[in-house]
């Protein structure tokens, strides 16, 4: 165990943790999208910033290790600015569909807009768009609304045992993608619908039953 301080106050915290966990863990709101406590970090949506004290720019808590004694903050003008400019990248590409997203009203990427990002857009370019593909028989997918956490691709990579999912392309021309021509037959394929922050998977199941009820 370590101690630390967050937001000026003392807490003892196992030595592996990092920075995230603990904030998650005593209950400070810091926003994520990448971070899985069940698969590898990657520390790539950028979001989760705290300030440390003594590091010239902001960290990224779910990459950064506990010490002995770290004073983190979660709540300073500048993390909040951070994460709305974050907020304003990420959507830039994301398509406005929440009333018809098959995640909407328990989407993370739509909560944290409201609480984090900006009451205005200064994007006025056409959005890109990726092409509906089939990956298996458990998932629908709608890769337009993909924020390429990269949750899947990690996931598929330590428990489908699928090494063909990953990101391809540069820029605006980057999606995720199956790298061979063949669908994923795993039977822990479903829980990529689990995973995503976003509506880019659903269950096709789950549209069949309730076309069933209707």
């Amino acid at each position: 165990m370590v101690n630390i301080i967050i937001n000026k106050k003392f807490y003892s915290v196992p030595s592996n943790w990092t920075v995230y966990q603990a904030c998650f863990f005593y209950g400070f709101i810091v926003p994520r999208f990448c971070f899985h406590e069940r698969i590898i970090v990657a520390g790539n949506c950028r979001i989760c910033l705290v300030e440390v004290k003594g590091s010239p720019k902001l960290e990224v808590s779910c990459t950064k290790q506990v010490i002995s004694n770290i004073s983190i903050i979660t709540d300073s003008p500048s993390i909040f600015k951070a994460q709305e400019i974050v907020l304003e990248f990420i959507l830039k590409s994301h398509p406005l569909d929440c009333p018809v997203c098959d995640q909407g009203g328990a989407c993370d990427l739509q909560n944290y807009s409201s609480q984090f990002g900006s009451n205005k857009s200064r994007f006025f370019e056409e959005k890109p768009t990726v092409k509906i593909k089939s990956w298996g028989v458990l998932i629908n997918t709608i890769m337009t609304r993909c924020i390429s956490c990269t949750r899947c691709t990690r996931f598929s990579l330590e428990y489908i045992e699928n090494k063909f999912l990953g990101m391809v392309g540069r820029g605006n021309s980057s999606e995720i993608s199956i790298f061979q021509q063949r669908l994923i037959r795993s039977i822990f394929s479903g829980n990529l619908v689990d995973l995503c922050p976003v509506g880019a998977f659903s269950s096709k199941f789950f549209k069949q039953k309730c076309f069933l009820v209707l």
